[in-house]
């Protein structure tokens, strides 16, 4: 039997969440790939992410795609630690420590210069097994895709 995990309009706004992040990481890891270490702080990403996943998002409203970019999205969050507070204050507060272990891995393989190295896919999924892991989120990660980055976890959901 399949696994659901919503209705149509469930699936639609998780797939509107998730392709914001993995566009916002891209932007990102492209910045830190040409050398650009300061444009953008991991944690300030990392708030931004939890923004994108954990903020209630209108269901269908008319809105098609995210047009805001990553600084519009800088500009709206606070830090890691205060979008946590603010959108789940009863989470776990070690998720927030894992979230920023798997983003701060992957920055400073980005920083060698390759934006790809690792997969900003495979980043944004461990993120998303992190949230799912830690109830933070309804929507499993990929499972075909690495659960975290770090060389020490497990590279599969299980």
């Amino acid at each position: 039997m399949a696994q659901v995990c919503g209705d149509s309009s469930f699936d639609y706004l998780w797939d509107r969440q998730h392709d914001v992040a993995l566009g916002m990481l891209r932007k990102a890891a492209d910045l830190w790939a040409r050398g650009r270490v300061d444009a953008v702080s991991s944690d300030a990403l990392l708030a931004v992410l939890l923004r994108i996943y954990l903020s209630a998002w209108p269901a269908f409203g008319g809105v098609i795609r995210e047009t805001r970019d990553l600084e519009s999205w800088l500009h709206s969050v606070t830090t890691a630690r205060q979008e946590m507070i603010d959108l789940r204050p009863n989470a776990d507060a070690s998720a927030l420590g894992r979230l920023d272990g798997e983003l701060s891995f992957a920055v400073k393989q980005w920083v060698l210069g390759d934006p790809e190295s690792p997969r900003a896919a495979h980043a944004i999924n461990a993120i998303e097994h992190i949230l799912f892991s830690g109830k933070l989120t309804r929507r499993p990660p990929n499972p075909k895709l690495p659960a975290s980055l770090l060389p020490h976890e497990s590279s599969s959901v299980g």
